[in-house]
């Protein structure tokens, strides 16, 4: 009976407690970028309470701050700022959270991680700045937020480009305005040598042509073997610039490596409107390149016929005209040759 009473009472005793399992790093840390990322804000600070690392990083190097900036959980961010999270961490991609920002033109999380110690110049993928991201996009605002915070202009992604060309490029004509207001240069040469004011002539955007003259962008650069602004656009016929630029009387002698001037670029290409605008300009018909072929057999090589036949009446023109001053001048001096003939006997 002893035995029986001691199994009953050993059945019938309250069983002891497990031990409770404590969540490791590990744990904590997957845990933290869950909460960043659906924005749970009461788990992510018991997370933190906890001690799990608001550095933390996933396979993709996806930190939580990345994570809530991403989906737009803006107290999830400040939480995470709060609690020394670093605002300019990359992940795997090179992305950091004030790119991410910027790209989604989220000012709100820009304000947050600006005062949260982000780097406005801090580069993502590409060299790229958060400045460039903006100056592409238009986003007026988010760019003045980043210019406030000593945003530098003057910086350039791989490509040799800064915030004004990349603007230029996508022609934002009121964020070229802002940037040359805040101290940015118009002439930048990027790494294929060209400046905002040459893109505009390749592209033909007239209207932001007009916008970096009238902000004092410089119409006679040239670099290394880049031809200056007149040549690009006699090039390309870009007759709204040609014609600007002729009328400054910027100096217009450049020659290519291989002798070629602006009225043969313009015959290459066939633009009988920037032929003529040069010519008048004071472009001699006759001249050589180094190959030794005048604007004539640059423009028939290309079979431009029209052009071809502009030189040809042009070269009319001018052969009629220098006869018409021998004339002119044969004429003015014979009454004086008469004056002193003898005089023959009187009848």
């Amino acid at each position: 009976m002893s035995a029986l009473k001691e199994a009953f009472e050993r059945a019938s005793a309250p069983l002891a407690e497990a031990p409770v399992r404590r969540p490791d790093q590990a744990d904590l840390d997957r845990q933290i970028l869950t909460a960043a990322r659906t924005g749970d804000l009461r788990a992510l600070k018991d997370l933190i309470a906890q001690g799990a690392n608001v550095n933390a990083t996933d396979s993709m190097g996806d930190t939580p701050l990345i994570e809530a900036t991403r989906a737009q959980n803006y107290e999830a961010v400040e939480a995470l700022l709060a609690a020394k999270a670093k605002p300019n961490q990359h992940n795997n991609m090179l992305l950091h959270p004030l790119i991410l920002a910027v790209t989604d033109h989220d000012e709100k999380m820009v304000r947050i991680l600006l005062d949260g110690g982000a780097d406005a110049n801090l580069r993502s993928d590409v060299d790229v700045t958060p400045l460039m991201v903006a100056a592409e996009s238009g986003d007026i605002v988010i760019a003045t937020l980043l210019l406030d915070k000593k945003a530098d202009t003057e910086l350039v992604d791989e490509s040799g480009n800064n915030a004004v060309l990349l603007a230029t490029m996508s022609g934002r004509d009121e964020m070229v305005r802002l940037l040359k207001q805040r101290g940015a240069s118009l002439d930048i040469h990027n790494k294929d040598s060209l400046t905002a004011v040459m893109h505009t002539i390749l592209k033909g955007d007239n209207a932001m042509f007009d916008t970096l003259v009238e902000l004092g962008a410089d119409l006679t650069q040239a670099r290394g073997a880049r031809p200056p602004p007149y040549m690009q656009a006699a090039r390309t016929g870009n007759t709204h610039a040609l014609g600007y630029i002729i009328k400054t009387g910027i100096p217009m002698d450049f020659k290519t490596a291989d002798g070629t001037d602006a009225l043969m670029l313009a015959g290459r290409s066939g633009s009988v409107i920037a032929g003529k605008m040069l010519i008048d300009a004071g472009f001699d018909l006759r001249r050589k390149n180094d190959h030794g072929k005048d604007v004539r057999a640059e423009a028939l090589e290309e079979g431009h016929t029209a052009f071809v036949d502009l030189i040809d009446k042009e070269r009319a023109k001018q052969l009629e005209g220098a006869m018409r001053s021998g004339l002119n001048g044969a004429g003015k001096s014979a009454p004086r040759t008469a004056s002193f003939r003898k005089k023959g006997p009187p009848s």
